[in-house]
């Protein structure tokens, strides 16, 4: 009992207990709502009505300590399964150490062997901590060059399913998402399937991406649709479309030049 006591008043623990015990009240008022229960100055099974259907700020400290005791239950079951909880600031911490060697190896500019690349991804894979949508990225650029597009597209369409449940807003993650979403449209193309490559590459460019490399790929898959074209119509427009996405794409890098 002790041990378990000296668990609960560690900082770290300290630190979630109220958040936890606000969102137990929540749970509470959420499923009596859904009974039908109201608010009432005072507790009537009857009516349904109880003066405990408010948000967790305005309980009262006895009310409070009730949604305390059942947090730190539920937090020393969490413990006693061996569990550890880390606060957000040392969780992130610890995640950009873990993934620091890795990124580390793909930005250096030596060459890295497809078994190698694997490894690297085997380790994204079972490490405890989300993978980050730049280690995707990166791994994703290699294997393509090394002619990997099914497993690229595996990294990447994984990296960007992580992406899409956020890591951020700022300016370097919507680049991340823009690289990774190109280069999963890449991956397609070189697998053969331009359809869905061409789906994506069209959905950049109406979200505003249409940059010159989105331009570029866009081009390229209208060259191989036209390949794949079943009449000479059909070819011919497929060729006009990749003419237009070329040339706007080398007038939008004029233009930043």
């Amino acid at each position: 009992m002790a041990d378990a006591e000296r668990n609960l008043n560690r900082p770290n623990i300290q630190e979630i207990l109220e958040p936890l015990a606000a969102k137990v009240h929540e749970a509470w008022v959420h499923q009596r709502k859904a009974e039908g229960w109201t608010w009432g100055k005072v507790h009537n099974g009857d009516l349904k009505q109880h003066p405990c259907l408010v948000d967790y700020e305005q309980l009262p400290e006895s009310e409070k300590e009730v949604d305390r005791r059942t947090a730190r239950i539920s937090i020393q079951g969490l413990i006693d399964s061996g569990f550890e909880l880390l606060p957000p600031k040392r969780k992130q911490a610890d995640e950009a150490q873990h993934f620091a060697p890795i990124l580390q190896r793909l930005g250096s500019t030596a060459a890295i062997s497809l078994a190698e690349l694997r490894d690297l991804w085997s380790q994204c894979k079972s490490s405890p901590f989300r993978c980050p949508g730049e280690v995707h990225l990166r791994l994703g650029e290699r294997m393509l060059k090394q002619g990997e597009a099914i497993l690229a597209y595996d990294v990447l369409s994984k990296g960007l399913s992580a992406l899409e449940q956020g890591e951020g807003a700022d300016e370097s993650y919507g680049l991340v998402r823009l690289r990774v979403n190109q280069l999963l449209a890449l991956a397609l193309a070189q697998s053969g399937a331009s359809e869905r490559s061409k789906g994506i590459l069209l959905k950049l460019c109406e979200q505003g991406f249409a940059t010159p490399e989105t331009l570029g790929l866009l081009g390229r898959v209208y060259k191989d649709l036209a390949g794949k074209a079943a009449s000479p119509a059909g070819r011919s427009q497929c060729l006009e479309q990749s003419f237009q996405s070329y040339s706007a794409g080398f007038e939008k890098a004029d233009s930043a030049a």
